[in-house]
This record gives C-alpha cells, structure tokens and sequence, in this order.
C-alpha cells in the first residue's frame, strides 16, 4: 500500500479508516477505556500524552488528570490544525489525523459554520474534553498531522 503523496517513508503508509478502527477496537476490547463511556469508544485518554492538553474536567477525558493518559503508548499530541488561511487552530485542544479515506462531498467551516460543497478527507480526532476517538470530514486544504502506519 505505497503513499502515492510521499507523505510517508518507504514501506509506510498513512492509515485508512479501517484500519483506525482496528485500532479503537482493539484498545476499547483490551480495556484501554476508563468504564462507561460512549458506546465504549472511551479511549481518548489511552492514546493521548501526558502534557499540552488544555485542562478539562470531563472524566475520561485527556484533559482530566492528564498524568494518568498514554496507557496504550500513542502520545497523541494536541497539535490543533492549520487552517486554509494558514492560521493555527486549538492548539492544545484536540489532536487530528489524515486517513487515506476519502470522505463525502460537503462539510462545516471550522471557523464559520457554513456547509462547504467540496471534497473532503475522513480524519480521526480526540478532543481534551471528550473521552472517545470522533471521525470527521474536512476540508483538504487544512493542515492536519499524519501518523503513518508501517507496511504489512
């Protein structure tokens, strides 16, 4: 599965959709969850590191106790985006990643709300006061990080 946009090294590649949730199963069915979160999906905290999250109170949540994250070894770091006029976006907020999936054909503006009718990009994001893994469409043209995944 080569990276046609040289976004990952040789013998790497930036993970599909699937295989993401092969990932969240996984963490969720080797209790990676701190117990009863939405739809069990609560492993936000499992995957994100242990500073730079902006402090919330949500339990389960990267922000809450944030000493206590990065159970699975992930280090998700709440990077934020870079948004299509270049500004950075919640820095320490959330951490997002491409998938190589391609998303639908419409999405909200982060900064305005508005429905945009372009193609967009399927990401995964884990918010500092959400204890789950959120997938999202979003507009191509943001600068959002990459985890790439080696090849089988």
């Amino acid at each position: 599965m080569a990276d046609q946009r040289n976004v990952c090294p040789s013998g790497w590649h930036v993970p599909t959709d699937e295989e993401w949730t092969t990932l969240t199963e996984y963490l969720t069915k080797t209790g990676n969850g701190f117990g009863g979160g939405y739809h069990n999906m609560d492993i936000a905290k499992s995957l994100s590191s242990k500073s730079g999250w902006f402090p919330d109170e949500t339990p389960g949540s990267p922000g809450k106790d944030h000493l206590i994250n990065n159970s699975s070894g992930f280090n998700a770091i709440p990077s934020g985006c870079r948004l299509e006029d270049g500004n950075f976006h919640k820095l320490g907020y959330y951490a997002n990643w491409w998938t190589s999936t391609e998303g639908g054909t419409a999405f909200m503006q982060i900064l305005t709300g508005e429905v945009v009718k372009v193609p967009g990009g399927l990401l995964r994001v884990i918010y500092n006061d959400y204890s789950y893994v959120n997938g999202y469409v979003n507009n191509k043209k943001y600068g959002i990080s990459v985890r790439c995944l080696k090849d089988k």
